[in-house]
């Protein structure tokens, strides 16, 4: 049998590469831990899970504008942070998460199926 064109794809192949994978794992694994402690409620702590670090997150990855997005709302929340208005960094947060939820659904779509995390 002679492939043409169209070759067969694997059904694992994804258009998520592995890098942005494991953010992804990572990000949801935070963000089900921020569900239940406050601990996990840092803008810090949550822009570390997002900035490129050594194999997690490719810089040129179709997921950058969501990062960018959360990175720009957290630098709202740092803002909010220092000049100590509690409202306005509770909207912040609370936006900033909605980011982080559109970003692992973005990453999810492109994974073909939903990331599986280990606790």
């Amino acid at each position: 049998m002679v492939l043409g064109e169209a070759a067969w794809e694997h059904p694992w192949v994804t258009d998520l590469d592995f890098p942005d994978w494991r953010g992804i794992q990572e990000l949801k694994r935070f963000r089900i831990r921020s569900l239940s402690s406050t601990r996990f409620r840092d803008d810090a702590l949550l822009r570390r899970y997002v900035s490129v670090r050594p194999n997690i997150w490719v810089g040129d990855s179709p997921l950058r504008p969501y990062r960018d997005a959360v990175l720009h709302l957290l630098d709202e929340v740092r803002h909010a942070k220092a000049m100590g208005d509690s409202d306005g960094m509770d909207e912040a947060w609370v936006s900033t998460i909605k980011s982080v939820d559109a970003l692992i659904a973005e990453g999810e779509r492109l994974n073909g199926r939903r990331v599986s995390i280990r606790m």
